[in-house]
């Protein structure tokens, strides 16, 4: 039967299947012997990586299909195949009820390391001299979410800023609705941004790092701000545009959700992939 691969991540290039360095910044550089040379992992795992290449046949694939440009790019440096992109799809919701009174900032996501809550939370100490009224709100838990604590205390804004911690999606998306926007503050390269593109789908507007995937799903200036990953200084600016301005935050929001609804629903996803098997079922011999 002719099969379809979809690429969402960086498996195919990376043991860590993050394509980042351990100082935290992006990979450029081939996997095998950079991987031991990097400090990513011991020679062991570049073994196991040759020999997951060696089995590796993507020939058996009609047809490879990637989450995003960024990813297509990647693997294509890198000599994969890619033959199309193809976007993930999220649910469609009903759009958010009105901002909520107070400026605030939503954050959702794993508190890794990679996902940039450190910065954000640098951002939000300087944010809160100029704009003393708003608020972070952390969703989500993680292996870093104690130093994180800790951090937020130490940078004394933790009377600004909640862990709510893990909670069911419907639970975090009451949290967030009232949110004037959506951080993400990657400081690695997402090769989607699954949650740059729920927050559009509800009518949020989003300020998140310039690289990977996020730079296909925030258009700059339209739907959010995208800003130079790391950067605490640049994130605090662009956090600081939208939550003095109400208006603009409902703008964005609403120019995200209309982007969502035409290109990021489910619906449209299972469009494009049964275009895809329709033109491979009439290329069969």
């Amino acid at each position: 039967m002719p099969s379809l691969l979809h690429v969402v991540s960086y498996d195919l290039l990376c043991p860590l299947a993050t394509k980042t360095l351990p100082s935290g910044a992006p990979c450029r550089e081939r996997a095998g012997v950079a991987c031991r040379q990097r400090g990513c992992v011991p020679w062991l795992g570049v073994a196991r990586l040759s020999v997951q290449r060696w089995l590796t046949d993507l020939s058996v694939f009609a047809r490879v299909i990637g989450v995003s440009r960024w990813v297509a790019d990647r693997l294509h440096a890198e000599g994969v195949r890619v033959d199309e992109v193809v976007p993930n799809g999220i649910p469609t919701r009903p759009r958010r009820p009105p901002l909520g009174e107070r400026p605030s900032i939503g954050f959702a996501g794993r508190l890794v390391k990679k996902k940039g809550v450190d910065v954000l939370l640098a951002a939000t100490a300087e944010l809160l001299r100029r704009v003393p009224s708003v608020r972070l709100v952390v969703v989500g838990d993680g292996p870093e979410r104690a130093l994180l604590e800790a951090l937020a205390a130490s940078l004394r804004i933790d009377h600004a800023v909640e862990f709510v911690g893990h909670v069911d999606r419907a639970t975090a998306e009451q949290i967030l609705d009232v949110c004037w926007l959506q951080a993400v503050p990657s400081v690695w390269e997402e090769p989607f941004g699954l949650v740059a593109a729920e927050a559009m789908m509800r009518g949020t507007a989003v300020v998140a790092s310039g690289s990977g995937g996020l730079t296909e799903q925030v258009v700059d200036g339209e739907t959010g701000y995208l800003v130079p990953p790391g950067d605490a200084s640049a994130l605090a600016h662009a956090l600081e545009r939208v939550v003095v301005d109400r208006d603009l935050a409902e703008r964005l929001g609403d120019a995200g959700r209309r982007r969502a609804l035409a290109e990021l629903t489910e619906d449209r996803y299972v469009d494009r992939i049964l275009a895809i098997y329709a033109r491979m079922q009439t290329e069969r011999p």
